[in-house]
């Protein structure tokens, strides 16, 4: 089985967006004119993009859960992520935050410290995914095989923001297009999500898989 953050992706999330487009075609069969169903491709926009950023979110909060699981002490997990762990403890306000730290202590500071910047992660493009994997994975490059360049991710996202700021005065997008983003960006999570098993793979110390490639 894949990840349970791509399980929902796949099953409770995308259908959304393929029943837009299909209403789009139940509306306009013959695909002659924009016929005012403009509000119809920007929703589907804004709710794939919404889908990313979900996946996004829960796939890192299950990786840091299968590391949370697979170590036996902090001491196993990568170099950034000790450090992010560290750091969020002595930041605490409470004048003994680092005693949190003794014992298991790490693993619940760990994974509200991941909670807690989920809660706040926006804008999901390359950058920005690349530096909370980087902060509570360790993991250096999520796209690295990704079939589509990351440019394309980062226009999908900006196209989003657009829509958010302007509505019916963005850009308009073709259905072809929303079809073609959807292909692209299901495409994108069953790329992390192999790049993400394979990575926590690699560094499990019991030498298992998070889920199946």
């Amino acid at each position: 089985m894949p990840s349970t953050a791509r399980q929902f992706f796949r099953d409770n999330l995308l259908p959304d967006v393929s029943q837009l487009i299909q209403t789009h075609r139940d509306v306009n069969p013959d695909g002659r004119g924009r016929r005012a169903l403009g509000h119809l491709t920007r929703s589907g926009v804004v709710m794939l993009c919404a889908a990313w950023e979900l996946y996004i979110e829960e796939v890192l909060v299950e990786g840091a859960k299968f590391l949370v699981q697979d170590a036996e002490s902090p001491h196993f997990l990568p170099d950034p992520v000790k450090g992010r762990i560290s750091q969020t403890a002595k930041s605490d306000t409470h004048a003994f935050g680092a005693l949190k730290l003794c014992g298991d202590g790490w693993k619940t500071v760990y994974t509200d410290a991941v909670l807690n910047d989920v809660s706040i992660f926006n804008t999901p493009k390359i950058g920005k995914i690349n530096e909370l994997y980087k902060k509570w994975l360790g993991l250096n490059d999520i796209s690295v095989n990704w079939r589509h360049p990351s440019a394309s991710l980062n226009a999908f996202v900006e196209a989003r923001g657009a829509i958010a700021h302007r509505g019916a005065n963005a850009d308009y997008v073709r259905i072809t297009r929303l079809a073609e983003l959807k292909t692209m960006i299901d495409e994108l999570v069953v790329d992390t999500d192999r790049e993400l098993s394979d990575y926590l793979y690699g560094i499990s110390h019991n030498h298992r898989r998070p889920w199946r490639r």
